[in-house]
């Protein structure tokens, strides 16, 4: 059976449902007017011997692409909304489809406040290769201290409005600056972002982000207890020593 076969009988039958069904009335013309070009198009393609192997090479890449596009188009056009019904079982029965979840695919994975936190730090990390390429293609040096500089003063000042230490804050955000160079010098990929309208903005971003899930997980107390393990996430940018400098940082957190 070949894809034009399929095509013209899934046609006919959405324009079927669409007439005899109350619910596709909204679309009951359009899809017998669907159904009706995939009709005379398959008879056009008859008269001509368009079929199998002697269709033209271009009409056997064209049709296929029109016909899956007309075929979602069509398609949509029967959803009204979703059945009531079905919506208040699922809700009756979330606890067991929950626990057939389980069984079958095992126990969901949650991030805890340290884990959001790990993410967000993996997350800055495999950002360095990208702005090490950026400096590079911009003759720019990997240090720049106005900009550390500037980093830090505003991570000191968003520090204060969610309740977190200056002083370690700002020693916390110093690491994380030299870890950053540490990776820039030793990774580098071709700059695919600009560095000052894509990059850097999405780095202040998450350096927001890192903060307000610092917070999170010191006031839920999982940074004293933070270990080498909790901070896999990073390990394909940071070694072992650098790792252990950012748990003992993270961990001063809670003094």
């Amino acid at each position: 059976m070949h894809w034009y076969s399929v095509a013209l009988a899934y046609a006919s039958y959405l324009a079927v449902v669409g007439w005899l069904r109350p619910a596709g009335a909204r679309g009951r013309w359009p899809l017998l007017l669907g159904a009706a070009v995939a009709w005379i198009g398959f008879g056009v393609a008859t008269l001509r011997g368009w079929r199998g192997e002697a269709m033209p090479p271009w009409l056997a890449i064209v049709a296929p692409a029109l016909v899956l596009l007309a075929g979602y188009w069509m398609s949509g056009l029967l959803f009204v909304r979703p059945d009531p019904r079905i919506e208040g079982w699922l809700r009756a029965n979330s606890a067991r489809i929950q626990s057939a979840q389980q069984r079958w695919f095992g126990e969901q994975l949650r991030l805890d406040a340290l884990g959001h936190l790990t993410d967000m730090l993996a997350r800055r990390m495999a950002f360095m290769p990208l702005v090490a390429g950026a400096k590079a293609k911009l003759g720019m040096p990997i240090e720049d201290l106005p900009r550390e500089q500037l980093v830090l003063d505003s991570a000191a000042a968003s520090a204060r409005k969610v309740g977190l230490p200056e002083a370690a804050t700002r020693a916390f955000f110093g690491l994380q600056i030299e870890l950053s160079k540490a990776v820039q010098r030793r990774s580098s990929e071709p700059p695919t972002l600009d560095l000052a309208q894509q990059i850097r903005p999405a780095l202040n971003e998450l350096g927001d982000r890192i903060l307000a899930a610092m917070a999170e997980a010191r006031s839920a107390g999982q940074l004293a207890n933070c270990s080498l393990a909790d901070l896999d996430l990073l390990s394909p940018w940071l070694n072992e020593g650098e790792l252990q400098q950012l748990r003992d940082s993270l961990r001063a957190f809670s003094r």
